[in-house]
C-alpha cells in the first residue's frame, strides 16, 4: 500500500548518535488526504441515516472529520452523526 514515508528526527535522536530510546517513530499521517476522503464519505455515504454510529480510530482521523478533542476515547456528535472516537 501507499506510505508518506517516515516521520522525520532531529538529529540528537539518530541511533548513530548513541540515542536508543523510542526507535520506531511511526509514518507521517496525510492529512490532506484523509480529510478529502472523509468530506466525500460525509457528503455521499448518508452516515446519519445508514449508521447509529460511527467509530473512529486515533485523533488524525477524527481530525480529518473536522472532530477536535485532546483525550480519546470520546463521542461527539456533528450534522445529525454519532461518532465514537478511539485510540
Amino acid at each position: 500500500g501507499w506510505c508518506p514515508g517516515p516521520k522525520k528526527r532531529k538529529a540528537k535522536h539518530f541511533l548513530s548518535r548513541g540515542y536508543f530510546k523510542h526507535c520506531r517513530d511511526g509514518h507521517r499521517f496525510p492529512i490532506q488526504d484523509a480529510r478529502l476522503a472523509a468530506s466525500r464519505i460525509v457528503q455521499f455515504g448518508d452516515l446519519a441515516r445508514s449508521y447509529a454510529l460511527v467509530v473512529l480510530c486515533g485523533r488524525l482521523v477524527a481530525a480529518a472529520f473536522g472532530l477536535r478533542q485532546k483525550n480519546v476515547p470520546w463521542t461527539q456528535e456533528s450534522e445529525g452523526v454519532k461518532y465514537l472516537v478511539l485510540p
